[in-house]
């Protein structure tokens, strides 16, 4: 058994190495995305802009300044959706760091009670804990 932990020593650095892995990708990401919603925003800022411009003009017929006014309504409709997304978006991230430190940690227990308690011992506990971990991974 003890020779069975001996063999398992990197199991942890490599769970680290994987969490690290997952936060620098998960902050890189973030950033990108952060990034993007940076030139939509200044994009539909400065569309936003030429557009009450237009609108201040005194010679706009009726009909072009309903179409201006509509294309200003879309705009922001735009904007809530950019919004939902990105809350969509980082909210997939925040979940998928979840899963990925609930499996490691689902591996880490399998490992002990396997060197503990032995084949039979991991049979067992699968038996309990797996219908657990399903549920607190798809939740």
């Amino acid at each position: 058994m003890r020779a069975y932990l001996e063999g398992a020593a990197d199991f942890p650095a490599a769970i680290r190495e994987l969490m690290r892995e997952t936060r620098e990708t998960s902050a890189s990401a973030l950033v990108a995305n952060d990034e993007n919603l940076k030139r939509h925003h200044d994009l539909q800022s400065r569309t936003f802009a030429a557009i009450e411009k237009e609108l201040e003009k005194p010679d706009v017929a009726p009909a072009d300044r309903r179409d201006l006014i509509d294309l200003m309504v879309d705009l922001l409709k735009d904007s809530e959706t950019k919004d939902t997304e990105n809350k969509g978006f980082i909210a997939g991230i925040t979940q998928g760091q979840r899963q990925i430190g609930l499996a490691a940690l689902a591996v880490t227990g399998a490992v002990v009670i396997g060197a503990v308690a032995g084949p039979e011992g991991l049979k067992q506990a699968g038996k309990l804990i797996g219908p657990a971990a399903r549920r607190a991974i798809t939740s």
